[in-house]
């Protein structure tokens, strides 16, 4: 995984999709060579963008595959 690198680069927010654990996991606010937050969500839960906190995603449609 790149974390490291987009951390260090300043990345605000990164989307990572899991599909062996059936987990989205988003990391925000780099700090170094990793991110300060760190949310998870499995096919039951929600997630949406620091940007737009009104957005939220159903996991389970970004986990379909």
């Amino acid at each position: 995984m790149n974390a490291p690198l987009y951390a260090r680069a300043g990345i605000p927010e990164i989307w990572i999709v899991d599909l062996n654990r059936r987990l989205v996991e988003v990391c925000r606010s780099p700090a170094g060579e990793d991110y300060r937050e760190r949310e998870e969500a499995g096919p039951d839960g929600e997630l949406g963008p620091a940007a737009l906190p009104e957005v939220r995603f159903p996991a389970s449609e970004i986990l379909r595959a």
